[in-house]
């Protein structure tokens, strides 16, 4: 539906939608984690080659333009944006919780801490990762390769991936999408938990 229905509105534009069904292109395993579902199709990222990759969660209810989050991938320089929205604290536990330094770069990022670290502007709030997130594509691919040959790993954006990019320093970026969804409304809700 979403395939045809999008090809259907957009024929003009070099644009499209690709659903693809869960597979065991790489072992025996069914998807492990969020990055393992990529890296299980990274087949198809190396086929079509675009500069950027959206990932979306499909356990998601929400209202939203993606070009916001990609103008501001693209002006930040960012090799990783992250679609965010600030939560309150007992909310927050449910999510991965990102903190920020001025300008929006990503300084610190916990998957679903106990103890969430609220913002400093808004002390009973945390920023929280709405699980959408634009990559540049080889920075994907090369991160989805190591984070494969670690044993150790759980094969999880918010578990493994997104904190080893802020470790090492890398350039990723906060949007917070509810703040600046303009005249467009903001609606999301996680319902797979």
């Amino acid at each position: 539906h979403l395939r045809l229905g999008w090809s259907f509105l957009r024929p003009e534009r070099d644009e499209g939608i690709e659903v693809l069904p869960p597979q065991q292109r790489v072992d025996e395993h069914w998807y492990r984690g969020t990055a393992d579902a990529v890296y299980q199709n990274i087949y198809t990222l190396r086929q079509y080659a675009p500069a950027q990759t959206l990932i979306l969660s499909s356990d998601h209810l929400y209202r939203m333009d993606y070009r916001l989050l990609l103008e501001h991938h693209l002006r930040a320089g960012a090799e990783l944006t992250i679609a965010c929205m600030s939560a309150d604290l007992g909310e927050a536990r449910r999510f991965g919780v990102i903190q920020t330094a001025p300008g929006g770069q990503v300084v610190g990022f916990e998957e679903k801490p106990a103890h969430p670290k609220p913002m400093l502007d808004s002390p009973g709030r945390a920023l929280v990762s709405m699980g959408i997130y634009v990559f540049d594509t080889q920075v994907l691919i090369d991160l989805l390769e190591e984070d494969a040959a670690q044993a150790q790993s759980t094969r999880d954006f918010g578990r493994d991936i997104i904190p080893r990019m802020v470790r090492e320093d890398r350039r990723v970026q906060a949007c917070d999408v509810a703040a600046n969804q303009g005249d467009g409304g903001f609606y999301w809700r996680d319902i797979g938990l």
